[in-house]
């Protein structure tokens, strides 16, 4: 469940891609190329996510671990194409 201000909405966490911060909001993007501006920070998400193999990776960037295809030190492939920057912390 992805909670805003005064919705809810359901979504399936093995289709989310990955969830980017936007300083007090976050983007949470979805497999089908879309995504959602949601009205609470990245870390709220991080804690509901952490048992759904969700880790953050980059102080904006945190991904579903399940769509990692390739990984470098500096960067992340996911399924559908999107490469996601890795912090030099926060290693994988």
């Amino acid at each position: 469940m992805i909670l805003n201000l005064d919705t809810k909405l359901t979504i399936d966490t093995s289709q989310i891609l990955f969830l980017k911060s936007h300083i007090n909001y976050t983007e949470i993007n979805i497999l089908n190329s879309r995504s959602f501006m949601c009205s609470y920070p990245l870390k709220k998400y991080e804690n509901l996510l952490h048992d759904h193999n969700f880790k953050r990776i980059h102080r904006t960037y945190m991904v579903n671990m399940e769509h990692v295809v390739s990984k470098s030190p500096a960067e992340v492939l996911l399924s559908n194409g999107s490469v996601v920057p890795i912090s030099r912390r926060r290693k994988i």
